[in-house]
Parts: structure tokens; C-alpha cells; sequence
């Protein structure tokens, strides 16, 4: 009984160990490793015998330990990488090829996008950058081109002005997105804003309709009704003179009878 209870937990925990895809060690004739991690594969080899080592303080070296790549500069613990580096996928997609001198990387460095176009290449001798390193984006077009300065890889002048143009470029195109946003949005609003005034045009028509009939607006009859009343104001005024006069003229006859 105790044997099938050993026998069911040890069984169990290899499942959860397969399920969770941690790094996974094999070894191989005593210097090559295979590390499985989630959906990529990578083979290593590894040197065993470390005495003869020289260390260069600001450089960086790459070094197997606790089932993990690691690098540090000037130093290491562990099993210094060496000879060809490989990572691809678990369906053997290539995604990265290189090689290892005693920790440091030595040689030709490529690197490939999932559809199998060329990424990046450069050259490596012991742990510095040689040459170039050129840059390609995953329709093989050539994208910016690097070269070795300083202990890093700086984008060449060419690359670095063609860079701060589109980055104008993009920024330009952005402001003008935005603009044309904003019209549009403005455009939106004064419709909206003219289709409600008019809603409430009709509701207000409407109610009127409901209690009365709404007379049309004639420009005819209220010119008539214009020239009408200025005639009228004229008599009016002819009149008053009128009667001024005939009141003068009968004050001037009962001064002369006095």
C-alpha cells in the first residue's frame, strides 16, 4: 500500500513539473546541454576545465548554472559557455545562431524573424563588437545599421539622422490625425446642435397648430398697411395746420374790434 501511495505521488509530481515547462537540462557527451524553455529549444556546450581562464574586467561572460544562461562582466559562476550557441522553437524554426570563446562571444551572430527573413547580423571577437551590425525588419528591408563604440553598438550617423526624420514625420502625422479629429468633431457638433434647434422649431409649430391656425406672412399687405398710415399721418398733419391758422386769424379780428 505504501509502495502505490510513493509510487502515485512521485508520478504526480512529474506531471506538474512537465505542465509548468521550466528549464529542463539534458546532458550529452559531457560538454553539450539541451535546456527546453516553454516553446523554444536551446543546445549549448559548456567547458569543464576552467584553470587557464583570463578574465578581461569589461567584458561580458556568459556561463551555465541552475539549469539558466547568465552573464556578468569581469566574472562568472558557473560552466563558461562554449562553441556554437543555437535557439529555435520547439517545431525547429531557427531563431538564433552563434558561437562561444571561453564565455566570451566569438564570431558570426545571426538572428532570424518567425517567418525564417533574416533579423540581424554581426561579427563578435572575444566579447567586443567588429565591424557592423545590420538591422532588417521581417520584410528583409533593411531598417538601421550599427557599429561598435565605446563597449556598445551605436546607430551609425546616417541611420541616427534618418531616425530623427521619421520620428519628426510620425510626430507631424500625429498632430495632423488629431486636427482633422478635432474638425471632425466640431462638424458633428454643429449638426447636432442645428437638427436639435430644428426638432424644437417643429414642437413649438406643432403646439401653435393645436390652438390656432398659423397665418402666412404676406410682404403685400404690410407695405399696404405702410403707405396707409403714412398717408393718414399726412392729413393728420394738414389739419393741425389747419386749424393753427384759423385760430390765429380769429385772434387777430377781436384784437381789431377792441
Amino acid at each position: 500500500m505504501k509502495l502505490c501511495v510513493f509510487l502515485l505521488l512521485h508520478l504526480c509530481c512529474s506531471l506538474v513539473l512537465l505542465s509548468q515547462k521550466k528549464f529542463i537540462p539534458e546532458y550529452n557527451d559531457g560538454s553539450k546541454i539541451f535546456i527546453v524553455a516553454g516553446d523554444s529549444l536551446i543546445q549549448i556546450s559548456v567547458i569543464r576545465n576552467t584553470d587557464d581562464i583570463k578574465l578581461y574586467p569589461n567584458r561580458f561572460y556568459h556561463y551555465y548554472k541552475n539549469n539558466n544562461i547568465h552573464k556578468a562582466k569581469g566574472g562568472y559562476i558557473g560552466k563558461l559557455l562554449d562553441s556554437q550557441y543555437l535557439l529555435s522553437t520547439r517545431n525547429g524554426q531557427l531563431i538564433e545562431r552563434g558561437n562561444y570563446k571561453k564565455g566570451l562571444k566569438h564570431g558570426e551572430w545571426v538572428k532570424w524573424h518567425i517567418n525564417g527573413e533574416l533579423s540581424s547580423v554581426c561579427t563578435w571577437k572575444k566579447g567586443k563588437g567588429k565591424g557592423k551590425q545590420y538591422n532588417y525588419n521581417i520584410n528583409a528591408e533593411l531598417l538601421s545599421i550599427y557599429k561598435w563604440s565605446k563597449g556598445n553598438w551605436i546607430l551609425t550617423r546616417k541611420y541616427r539622422l534618418n531616425l530623427k526624420r521619421e520620428n519628426k514625420r510620425i510626430a507631424k502625422e500625429r498632430k495632423r490625425q488629431a486636427k482633422n479629429q478635432e474638425r471632425t468633431l466640431k462638424k458633428e457638433q454643429k449638426k447636432n446642435i442645428s437638427s436639435g434647434t430644428s426638432k424644437f422649431q417643429l414642437f413649438r409649430n406643432k403646439k401653435k397648430n393645436d390652438s390656432k391656425e398659423i397665418v402666412p406672412f404676406n410682404t403685400n399687405t404690410t407695405n399696404k398697411a405702410k403707405r396707409k398710415s403714412k398717408k393718414d399721418q399726412k392729413k393728420l398733419n394738414e389739419n393741425t395746420n389747419k386749424i393753427g391758422l384759423l385760430f390765429k386769424r380769429k385772434l387777430k379780428d377781436e384784437k381789431e374790434e377792441k
